[in-house]
C-alpha cells in the first residue's frame, strides 16, 4: 500500500515538473504568425534647371560673345568700319532672350558699362529697342517672364531687340578721336511662380525679392538698403577713376562711436562692438572701444567696367572708395579695369570724438576681372579677406617717366603692388598674369594668411632693362621688415611659370627685410611647374636664396 502511495506521488511530481518545463518552453517560443511585406519606389528626384540665354538671329548663344553695330551698305570689312559723327544712328544685330532650362523664370535686363573715353558717353545715347527706326522706339521692358523652354509667349521669346546708338547733333569738336567700347547687355534671372508643388505655384513667390539691381548713380543715391534685400547688383557704367570713384554713401554705410573708458556698455544707437584691435585707444591703464551701428550684411556685386586714371607717378593712382556696411561682402564680377593705376580704399569717418577712423568690410573679391593697368596703393586694404580668382592681368607698362627723386615709374608696372596692407587674409587663385614685374602684396606692415595656387605667370622683361632692373621680372615678391610683417600660414602650390623670369618668388635683398612668420605658422612651397626658372631668389639679383622657414 505504502509502495503504491509512493509511486503515485512520484508520478504526480513528474507530471508537475513536466508541466512546468512545457510552460517554460512555451514562453521562450516564437509563434509563426502569417506575415507579408510591401514596398513602393519613390520616383527619381531631379532638380530643376534655371537657364537663361541671349541668342542672335541664328539662335546662336551670345553669352561671352559680342554684338556689333552695323553700317548700311557695307560690303567689305573696311567699309563696315563705324565712324560716329553728330546725327549718326547705328544699330547692332538683333538678339532675343530665351529660356533654355526647364523652369519658368523672371528676368531683368541691364545695359552695362564701357571702357574707353567716358566723356564720349555724354554725346552718344544708347537704348534697347524693338524696331530699327531713326526715331527712338519703344524700349525693351526692364523686366519680363519666360515660361518653359519652347512654351513661352510669343511676345516674350520670339521678338528680336536691338541696341540703338545715336550721336547727338550738337556734339562738338571736343569728342573727336575719342573711343568707346565694352558696352554689354546682361540678363539676370530667378525663379518665377509657374510650377506647382503639393499645394500651389506660390512657393517661389518671393524668389528674387532679396535681390536688387541699380546703376551706380541709383545705388549712390539710396538713403538705405531696402529691408530684406541681401544682394545688390551695381553697374559701374564705365566711370573714370581720374578723380576717384565712390561706391555707396554715408547713409547706407555704418557709423562709429567710442564707448566710455573701461566700459563695455554700448553707446545709444551703436549696438555692435567692433573686434578690430586697431580701433582701441589706450590711456595708461584705461581703454575704450569703438562701437558701430551694426547694419546687416549685404552682398554688393559690382559689374561693368571702370576707366583707368592713366599712367601716374609712384602711388598716385585713381582711387575706388567703398562706402558700404562694414559687414558687406563686395564682389567685382567680371569687371574690366582700364589702363593706368588703380587703388582701393575704405571710407574714413572724420568726427568720431575728434578722431578720424577708417572703416573695414568683411571681404572684397575680384572674380573673373580683367586688369589692363596695375593695382597700386600704400595703406591698409581695409578688408578682413581679399580673394582674386579667375582674373586676367594684361601686361602693363607705366609710361609716367621719372619722378623728381629719380624713381623710374617704369618699375611700378606690377600687376598688384600694395604697401602696408595691414591685417588681411589673401587668396590668389586660377589667374593668368602677364607681367614684367612681380605681384607685391606684403611690402611694409602686413599680417594674415596667404594662398597662391593654380595661377599661370607669363613673364617677360623690358627690352631696355639694364643693371638690377634686368632681374625684377619675378612672379611673386615677399618683402617687409621682419619685425613688422608677421604672416600667417602661406601656401604656394599648383602654379606655372612661363616665358622669361629671373625667379618664381623673391625676397628682399637685405636679410632684415624679409617677412617673419607668426608662431606655429608655416610657409609651404610645392607642386609648382617652373619650366627651368629658379624657385626663389634675392630681389634685384639672380642669386638663389630661401628663408629657413620655407618648406617644400
Amino acid at each position: 500500500m505504502n509502495n503504491n502511495k509512493k509511486a503515485t506521488k512520484r508520478a504526480l511530481l513528474t507530471s508537475v515538473m513536466a508541466l512546468v518545463m512545457c510552460v517554460v518552453m512555451l514562453v521562450g517560443t516564437t509563434f509563426a504568425w502569417f506575415t507579408d511585406t510591401a514596398s513602393t519606389a519613390v520616383n527619381k528626384i531631379v532638380a530643376g534647371n534655371l537657364d537663361v540665354d541671349i541668342v542672335d538671329e541664328n539662335n546662336n548663344s551670345l553669352d561671352g560673345g559680342s554684338l556689333s553695330f552695323i553700317k548700311a551698305g557695307a560690303g567689305t570689312d573696311a567699309e563696315a568700319a563705324i565712324l560716329w559723327e553728330p546725327g549718326a544712328t547705328f544699330f547692332t544685330q538683333g538678339f532675343k532672350i530665351v529660356n533654355k532650362g526647364n523652369l519658368a523664370l523672371k528676368y531683368k535686363v541691364v545695359v552695362s558699362g564701357t571702357t574707353g573715353d567716358a566723356k564720349l558717353l555724354k554725346a552718344i545715347e544708347f537704348a534697347v529697342v524693338t524696331e530699327k527706326t531713326k526715331e527712338a522706339t519703344e524700349a525693351l521692358a526692364e523686366k519680363g517672364n519666360l515660361l518653359l523652354n519652347g512654351a513661352s509667349a510669343p511676345e516674350a521669346e520670339n521678338v528680336y531687340y536691338y541696341l540703338r546708338g545715336h550721336m547727338k547733333e550738337d556734339a562738338g569738336n571736343e569728342y573727336k578721336n575719342l573711343t568707346l567700347d565694352g558696352i554689354s547687355i546682361t540678363v539676370y534671372a530667378t525663379q518665377y511662380t509657374h510650377e506647382f508643388d503639393s499645394f500651389d505655384d506660390q512657393y517661389d513667390a518671393n524668389a528674387g525679392k532679396d535681390t536688387a539691381y541699380y546703376t551706380l548713380a541709383e545705388f549712390n543715391g539710396l538713403t538705405k538698403i531696402p529691408d530684406g534685400v541681401k544682394t545688390v547688383y551695381v553697374d559701374l557704367g564705365g566711370k573714370s577713376l581720374q578723380n576717384g570713384l565712390t561706391i555707396g554713401n554715408a547713409d547706407i554705410a555704418d557709423h562709429y562711436q567710442y564707448g566710455e573708458w573701461n566700459s563695455d556698455v554700448a553707446p545709444a544707437g551703436y549696438p555692435h562692438k567692433t573686434s578690430i584691435d586697431n580701433y582701441t585707444t589706450h590711456d595708461g591703464d584705461k581703454v575704450r572701444y569703438i562701437y558701430s551701428t551694426g547694419k546687416p550684411s549685404v552682398n554688393v556685386i559690382l559689374t561693368g567696367s571702370v576707366l583707368g586714371a592713366g599712367d601716374t607717378g609712384n602711388f598716385n593712382a585713381g582711387v575706388v572708395t567703398l562706402q558700404v556696411p562694414d559687414a558687406a561682402n563686395v564682389v567685382f564680377d567680371k569687371v574690366t579695369f582700364g589702363a593706368g593705376q588703380m587703388a582701393m580704399s575704405m571710407w574714413t569717418e572724420s568726427h568720431v570724438q575728434s578722431m578720424t577712423v577708417a572703416h573695414r568690410v568683411a571681404s572684397v573679391t575680384f572674380d573673373g576681372c580683367t586688369f589692363n593697368g596695375n593695382w597700386i596703393q600704400n595703406g591698409a586694404f581695409g578688408a578682413d579677406e581679399m580673394v582674386v580668382k579667375n582674373c586676367t592681368f594684361n601686361k602693363y607698362e607705366n609710361t609716367a617717366g621719372i619722378n623728381s627723386d629719380g624713381f623710374n615709374n617704369k618699375n611700378n608696372s606690377n600687376p598688384i603692388w600694395i604697401q602696408n596692407m595691414g591685417q588681411c587674409n589673401v587668396t590668389i587663385e586660377g589667374c593668368t598674369v602677364n607681367a614684367v614685374r612681380p605681384i607685391k602684396l606684403w611690402e611694409g606692415t602686413a599680417s594674415g594668411t596667404v594662398t597662391i595656387k593654380n595661377n599661370t605667370f607669363n613673364m617677360s622683361n623690358f627690352a631696355d632693362a639694364t643693371g638690377d632692373d634686368a632681374y625684377k621680372n619675378v612672379a611673386i615678391m615677399f618683402c617687409g621688415t621682419k619685425e613688422q610683417v608677421k604672416l600667417g600660414n602661406v601656401e604656394i602650390t599648383g602654379n606655372t611659370v612661363t616665358g622669361n623670369a629671373t625667379g618664381f618668388i623673391c625676397f628682399y635683398n637685405n636679410s632684415t627685410q624679409y617677412p617673419s612668420m607668426n608662431t606655429s605658422a608655416t610657409f609651404k612651397l610645392s607642386g609648382n611647374t617652373l619650366n627651368g626658372v629658379k624657385e626663389s631668389v634675392l630681389w634685384k639679383t639672380a642669386t638663389e636664396w630661401t628663408p629657413t622657414y620655407v618648406t617644400k
